[in-house]
């Protein structure tokens, strides 16, 4: 599987990219949803990305925009989107927006891959 982690934190984004590749999946690490969408944009194939929003204390217009077009585009390639982390304040402005039907939604990163159970769903 060919999986693209989203995690503000690099050194937790490198221990997973770590634990992954010992299981042998190929794995591709973002920084930001900005640095997400511009892989996934240029064409980047992946059966799963993992977007972790733990540290996003603030979301505008502008960062739903984003969210919305990593569904977007995840969707039209028949990428599992998933997210973790998302704190009670993004949860309720998803909610609102009509957004949080978009995706899945996991506490921790273990839990968003132990949804793939070995064959992604988009």
């Amino acid at each position: 599987m060919h999986v693209l982690i989203v995690e503000d934190d690099p050194r937790l984004g490198r221990l997973l990219q770590r634990l992954l590749a010992e299981e042998r999946h190929v794995v591709d690490l973002a920084v930001g949803g900005g640095e997400a969408l511009e892989l996934v944009e240029a064409g980047g194939r992946f059966d799963a990305l993992i977007l972790d929003v733990a540290g996003v204390t603030y979301v505008d217009s502008a960062g739903l925009g984003q969210l919305a077009q990593i569904h977007a585009n995840t969707n039209s390639k028949q990428t599992a989107l998933r997210l973790v982390g998302v704190g009670k304040r993004l949860r309720d402005l998803l909610f609102a927006t009509r957004l949080l039907s978009l995706f899945q939604v996991f506490d921790t990163e273990d839990a968003a891959l132990a949804s793939f159970n070995g064959a992604p769903s988009a």
